[in-house]
């Protein structure tokens, strides 16, 4: 196993894995990604030879149209951070600094 191209050996300590960023360990052709998500660390085995990913030729949609444009106006959140459902699970959020209002705190998740 590697990370950053370096060969790992012996007992490794991966964390804390804190923030929307994680980590990317390789696996031979395999790809492992590690990261924070609603107060648990994830896995997620990723297989860059995946003749889905190879062959993906596009997802159809339709052309765009002039008909969906709506005139609208910005107004930042009047808060510093939202929480927003998330991905992994009913019960769990994912935590965001809103945009232009960054709280003193890193971005972290909950």
């Amino acid at each position: 196993m590697t990370r950053d191209g370096r060969l790992l050996e012996g007992t490794i300590r991966l964390g804390p894995l804190t923030g929307l960023s994680g980590l990317v360990l390789d696996w031979g052709e395999r790809r492992i990604e590690l990261a924070a998500r609603s107060g648990h660390v994830i896995l997620r085995p990723r297989d860059p030879a995946s003749p889905d990913r190879v062959d993906y030729r596009g997802t159809a949609v339709f052309p765009p149209s002039e008909h969906w444009v709506i005139a609208a106006r910005f107004v930042p959140a009047p808060r510093a951070e939202v929480e927003i459902a998330s991905a992994a699970g009913a019960d769990k959020t994912q935590h965001y600094d809103s945009p232009e209002r960054r709280s003193s705190r890193s971005t972290g998740n909950r």
